[in-house]
């Protein structure tokens, strides 16, 4: 879930050059998943998918975040829904993490939002 987008993103930074088909591929997977984030989707309902919708930001703001801005809009609105009352993210849909924050989400969650 998100490896198209986070390969694009690294293949997007070493070589700038957003027609590259790494890079497609995963514009591509990001557009896929701003759409699962509107809901409706079962995908979106995974804890998981805070990874993907973190890389999927990152992917789309650095190839050009004017063309995508309605996608990354509609990421960033996710990730403010998935933010918990302490200020962390954490697993929401995992029962055996509790009411607490994780650190892994919280810094893939902080990276989109920055």
């Amino acid at each position: 879930l998100g490896y198209a987008a986070l390969a694009g993103y690294a293949v997007y930074k070493a070589t700038e050059n957003p027609d590259h088909p790494v890079v497609q591929r995963g514009l591509k997977q990001a557009a896929t998943i701003a759409s699962a984030t509107k809901g409706g989707d079962d995908m979106e309902k995974r804890d998981e998918y805070l990874y993907a919708v973190s890389v999927a930001i990152q992917l789309m703001a650095a190839v050009d975040s004017v063309k995508y801005q309605p996608e990354l809009n509609t990421m960033l609105d996710y990730l403010k829904d998935r933010q918990r009352s302490d200020g962390g993210f954490g697993y929401k849909y995992s029962v055996q993490f509790g009411d607490r924050g994780d650190t892994s989400q919280t810094q893939y969650a902080v990276l989109g939002l920055w």
